[in-house]
């Protein structure tokens, strides 16, 4: 038995824009999704009837769109198993290193990410 599994996600274009890593800031539409989770691309489109870019964390410094900003940052997370039937008796720390878009809350001098 072959099972085809397609996902089927409507898109969600608002007003927004990205400020690109060469410093171009480019208004638009994004792909609004109201996310759980910081996102790890961004859809974004000059206007209704362009094509829409995919830009990732190495592509922009930031990106906007309704009252919520994302910026780009480097970080470190902890990525051990958390599930009860993988965890070892290891206390060292299993970190990775990422380029993630990160929500900010508050914006100033020193932001709140």
């Amino acid at each position: 038995m072959v099972l085809n599994n397609v996902s089927f996600s409507q898109e969600n274009f608002l007003n927004g824009y990205i400020v690109k890593s060469n410093q171009d800031t480019l208004r638009g539409l994004a792909d609004y999704r109201n996310r759980d989770k910081n996102p790890y691309k961004i859809s974004f489109k000059k206007d209704s009837t362009s094509i829409s870019e995919i830009f990732s964390p190495l592509d922009l410094i930031m990106f906007q769109v309704l009252d919520e900003q994302y910026v780009s940052g480097i970080v470190s997370a902890e990525k051990s198993p958390s599930k009860s039937d993988q965890l070892t008796i290891n206390t060292a720390f299993n970190l990775i290193t990422d380029t993630v878009f990160l929500q900010s809350i508050s914006i100033s001098e020193r932001s709140l990410l």
